[in-house]
């Protein structure tokens, strides 16, 4: 599987990872805009089978709608969907000011539930406390994890509508005990990896 992660030049933005595998390409928090991402794909993939959300934060789907407009599914965690849907909760409200919510038709994803990318299959991982639906995605050896962890030992929020300092920790602990040497795809800043 390749792996390719793109910083947004806008404030706030998050990563945005690309995982591709046999001309599939998943595009993970869609803070750059899918335009952007094809043609920086042209001659690698033939399609991008879906778009997760880890989490529903407005910085994580600053771009969504690009995608939705070109009839790319949409996957996010079941407890997030009312996230997007409220201004106040995603924090567009609070960050900016403005009252922006996603209305579009969305797949809940949950514990277990099997993402295929050509050959390559990751599994979601509930990781809740930075909102209540966060989640993570797995595959031998990387964990994509959203706004979970950071490098250097830095953790997602718990003080924004939603976050609960109990389930973060729980979930921090839960990732911990994945393999050593596990790459971690933050959503903010470089990887880090499982010691």
């Amino acid at each position: 599987m390749k792996l390719l992660s793109f910083q947004g030049d806008v404030p706030y933005a998050s990563n945005t990872h690309v995982l591709i595998s046999e001309g599939e390409a998943l595009v993970v928090d869609p803070s750059i805009d899918a335009d952007v991402i094809l043609s920086n794909l042209t001659g690698e993939v033939d399609k991008i089978s879906a778009v997760v959300l880890t989490h529903a934060h407005f910085d994580h789907m600053l771009c969504i709608d690009s995608y939705y407009a070109k009839s790319i599914p949409i996957l996010v965690g079941r407890e997030d969907i009312p996230v997007l849907k409220d201004s106040r909760l995603n924090c567009y409200m609070q960050f900016s000011g403005q009252d922006i919510s996603f209305t579009g038709e969305v797949t809940q994803i949950s514990e277990g539930d099997k993402i295929s990318v050509g050959r390559e299959v990751l599994t979601v991982m509930e990781t809740p406390g930075h909102t209540p639906g966060s989640i993570s995605l797995y595959t031998d050896g990387v964990l994509v994890s959203g706004d979970l962890i950071f490098a250097g030992g830095g953790f997602g929020r718990y003080d924004l509508p939603g976050g609960d300092y109990k389930a973060l920790f729980e979930s921090i602990s839960r990732v911990g005990r994945l393999p050593k040497g596990t790459r971690v795809l933050t959503g903010h800043g470089p990887d880090t990896y499982i010691n």
